[in-house]
Order: structure tokens, then C-alpha cells, then sequence
């Protein structure tokens, strides 16, 4: 068997700097895993589910804490850790 007999095609493909959930979006759209990207009709990279969940379970280095109107203070003993 070959790779031409169970491959997906047309090649759906993404720019580099295109957002990564509208390319999470052609990924659910075209049922498929993986898009290749490509900057002037050359391969740079595969941005694949696997990426995209890697980054969901990620944690996230943003503090979760905000200050606010009503809550305009660091409270004592916060840490963004």
C-alpha cells in the first residue's frame, strides 16, 4: 500500500500567521489531523491536533488574578504561581 491511497487531497494548507483557531476550525471543518503550512509555495511546518492540545493543557503563565474596580489591590499572599 501507499501513502497516495489513503491520503487526504485536496491539501488543505495554512499561511504562517493565521490564527491557530481558525486553523482549529479548518482541522474540525475538512475532518482532518494535521495542516500543512506553507509561506511562498514552501513547506515551514505541520500544525497537527496533537499541537493544539498540547496548548490547551498548557498552563497558562498568565496570572489568573485581575485587578479591578471593585478589587484594585494585590491581595496579600497572592502569588501567579
Amino acid at each position: 500500500m501507499r501513502a497516495s491511497e489513503v491520503m487526504t487531497g485536496p491539501v488543505i494548507t495554512v499561511p504562517p500567521d493565521m490564527e491557530l483557531k481558525q486553523a482549529a476550525g479548518l482541522l474540525v471543518e475538512h475532518a482532518i489531523g494535521a495542516l500543512p503550512v506553507v509561506e511562498d509555495g514552501n513547506l515551514v511546518g505541520i500544525v497537527s491536533e496533537a499541537d493544539l492540545v498540547a496548548l490547551e493543557v498548557a498552563p497558562d503563565p498568565a496570572p489568573t488574578w485581575r485587578p479591578s474596580p471593585t478589587r484594585p489591590s494585590i491581595p496579600a499572599g497572592w502569588s501567579p504561581t
